[in-house]
C-alpha cells in the first residue's frame, strides 16, 4: 500500500530550519541541503542488471561492519532485504541474519531456510521486544516516509554497541549533481529518474554524508564510527541496468556516455555512501525488550 509523506516535509528533520519548495513535488534545506519528495512511499522490485553492483558493495560493507560488531555470530537485521543478497552474503560469514521485506515476491526461491524474512514494513512486521547488534539499510533508507521516526527506532531496536548501517544515494554524487545541472536547464528526466519519480518506489530523501550525520545525531545517541564511498556503476551488467528503464534509442545514447565515464568516477564524489554508526556499549536495551532475536 502507498503511503503519503506526513507534513511534505516543511521543517527539515536533519537541521531543524524551514525547507523551501524546489519545484512541486519537492523541498530543499537551504541551511544544509537535505532534500525531501511528496512522491507516495511504497515498496518496489527494483532494477534489473543491478546485482553484480550490489554483490560488490555487499562485500565491501561487510568488510567494514565485521571488525566493529559488538560479538561473534552478531544478530544482523537487514530492513528491505529485497532478493536476500545481502543476508546470504552475511550469513556466508557466520551472522545470525533476519530480514524484512514488503513483497513476498522479491526474494528468490533458491535461499533456502538459513535465515528468517518477515513481511511487511519498518518496524511493525518486527516481532515486539526484538533487538539486533546491527541493523541494515541497504538503499532503502531514502525510501522510508518518516526518517526521523525510522533512525529513532533503529536505535531503539539495537543492542549495547550496536550498530546502524546505512547504504544510500549521495546528493554530493557525480551524477546527480549533473542531473541536477540538467533540470535547472529545462531538462528533467535525469533528475526525476534519480527520484525514481513514476516508478514503483520512488525517494522520499535525499541526503548527503554530512546532513545525514546531522539527522542522527540531532534524534539520537548513536556516534558515527566509519564509513567510505560505494561504487554506484560498474560496467557489467549496464546495458540491462539502463534498458529496464529507458528506450532503445535513450538506452543507447545513454550506454555511449555511462560506459566511458565509469573509467573516471572514482575520481569524482561518489553518487553512493556508507555511514556506520554504534550505540553506546554502557547503554541498555529497553526493560521489555530481550537482548537477542526471536
Amino acid at each position: 500500500m502507498r503511503k503519503a509523506v506526513s507534513g511534505a516535509g516543511r521543517t527539515c528533520p536533519a537541521c531543524g530550519e524551514a525547507m523551501r519548495a524546489v519545484g512541486d513535488w519537492l523541498r530543499r534545506c537551504p541551511s544544509c541541503a537535505f532534500m525531501m519528495s511528496s512522491l507516495p512511499a511504497a515498496g518496489g522490485r527494483g532494477v534489473s542488471g543491478l546485482k553484480p553492483l550490489r554483490m560488490r558493495n555487499f562485500q565491501i560493507i561487510l568488510d567494514q561492519l565485521e571488525p566493529l560488531l559488538p560479538r561473534p555470530n552478531a544478530a544482523l537485521l537487514e530492513v528491505g532485504c529485497a532478493k536476500g543478497w545481502f543476508l546470504q552474503c552475511a550469513a556466508d560469514r557466520g551472522l545470525l541474519v533476519e530480514g524484512i521485506e514488503a513483497d513476498p515476491g522479491q526474494l528468490e526461491a533458491d535461499l533456502g531456510s538459513w535465515h528468517n524474512v518477515r513481511f511487511g514494513y519498518f518496524p511493525q512486521a518486527l516481532k515486539a521486544g526484538a533487538v539486533y547488534d546491527a541493523i541494515v539499510f541497504n538503499d532503502v533508507f531514502e525510501h522510508l516516509p518518516d526518517c526521523r521516526e525510522a533512525i529513532i527506532e533503529v536505535e531503539r531496536r539495537l543492542a549495547p554497541g550496536g550498530l546502524a548501517v546505512l547504504n544510500l544515494p549521495s546528493s554530493d554524487g557525480l551524477v546527480f549533481s549533473g542531473a541536477r545541472l540538467l533540470r535547472a536547464l529545462g531538462l528533467p528526466g535525469p533528475y526525476e529518474r534519480l527520484w525514481q519519480k513514476g516508478m514503483d518506489s520512488p525517494h522520499i530523501t535525499y541526503f548527503n554524508p554530512r546532513n545525514l550525520r546531522h539527522l542522527v545525531e540531532r534524534h539520537t545517541s548513536l556516534r558515527y564510527v566509519g564509513g567510505r564511498r560505494l561504487a554506484s556503476v560498474t560496467r557489467q551488467g549496464l546495458w540491462r541496468r539502463i534498458a529496464s528503464t529507458y528506450s532503445v534509442a535513450a538506452s543507447v545514447a545513454i550506454f555511449a556516455v555511462t560506459w566511458p565515464a565509469s573509467f573516471l568516477l572514482d575520481l569524482f564524489p561518489s553518487d553512493a555512501e556508507l555511514l556506520i554508526f554504534a550505540k553506546d556499549r554502557s547503554a541498555s536495551a529497553s526493560p521489555e525488550q530481550p537482548t537477542s532475536p526471536p
